[in-house]
């Protein structure tokens, strides 16, 4: 059996970290704008790597005590998720 599934448009995208953010208890943005931009670019929209991804980027700036995900965050989270 082949099943083959599309990625997340940019909105949808969007609305999905906003949903999973709410889902988890948070309710200001995490991501800002060119992060979430750079989170769509690696993964194409599609949910495994946004997962694995954000989760990633998340962690990472925990660790570092930042309470945002800013770009940085993220292209250090690509690097460190092998995407």
């Amino acid at each position: 059996m082949q099943c083959h599934l599309e990625g997340l448009s940019r909105e949808e995208l969007d609305a999905y970290l906003v949903q999973q953010l709410k889902a988890a208890g948070v309710s200001q943005p995490l991501f800002d704008d060119t992060a979430r931009q750079a989170l769509y670019q690696a993964t194409k929209g599609i949910l495994r790597k946004v997962n694995k991804l954000a989760l990633t980027a998340v962690r990472l700036a925990a660790s570092r005590k930042d309470s945002t995900v800013g770009v940085a965050i993220l292209l250090d989270a690509t690097t460190e998720a092998l995407l």
